[in-house]
C-alpha cells in the first residue's frame, strides 16, 4: 500500500481472486476454446505454441495455487472524487 501512497493515491480496500474464479471462469472456458482456436489457425506451430504456454500456466496455477494468488488494489488517485 506504501506503493500507491507514494505514487499519489488514497488506498480503498483490497481483495484476492478466488481460486474457483481462476479456474472455472477463466481456465475451463479457456481450455474448451482451445480446439477450436487451433483449427481456426489450422493448426499451426505458431498456434500450438500458444496453446501449449496457456497449459503449462494452467498446470502450474493447478499444482501451486495454495501457494500465490492474485490481489487487487482499489485506490483513489488524491484530489479526485
Amino acid at each position: 500500500m506504501a506503493s500507491l501512497e507514494h505514487r499519489g493515491y488514497t488506498p480503498l480496500g483490497y481483495f484476492v481472486l478466488p481460486r474457483h474464479f481462476w479456474l472455472e471462469a477463466y481456465y475451463r472456458p479457456l481450455q474448451q476454446h482451445f480446439p477450436t482456436f487451433l483449427r481456426a489457425h489450422e493448426n499451426s506451430a505458431a498456434a500450438r505454441a500458444i496453446v501449449q504456454d496457456y497449459r503449462q500456466e494452467i498446470d502450474l496455477y493447478e499444482r501451486y495455487s495454495p501457494y500465490f494468488g492474485y490481489g487487487f488494489y482499489i485506490a483513489r488517485k488524491n484530489g479526485e472524487g
